[in-house]
């Protein structure tokens, strides 16, 4: 009888402990997906080779209006060139793409 109880608590103990990595992974990933999503700086390597500029100044062109942009707002939004990071919904870059 006592070895049940051993090998009970045993099994508890390792089903226990092969939660933890499940459960750090968890909450490290949902800490990633709440972090904040920094703007795009026009000094960025990526950003300043393309031309990028936060006010477009090519007229029917910007943003917010490219194939490339995605999930904006007025403000701003994410750009498949510039993953990580948001993009000027006013904005402009050499790789603008009709919509």
């Amino acid at each position: 009888m006592n070895n049940k109880n051993t090998d009970s608590q045993r099994r508890t103990l390792l089903k226990g402990i092969a939660m933890v990595p499940a459960a750090a992974a968890m909450g490290l990933l949902s800490s990633q997906a709440f972090a904040a999503v920094e703007m795009l700086s026009t000094q960025d390597p990526t950003a300043a080779a393309l031309k990028y500029t936060e006010t477009s100044t090519t007229e029917g062109q910007q943003c917010s209006n490219c194939a490339l942009y995605n999930n904006g707002d007025e403000v701003a939004g994410d750009c498949t060139i510039f993953p990580g990071k948001k993009v000027a919904a006013a904005g402009w870059c050499a790789s603008w793409i009709t919509k």
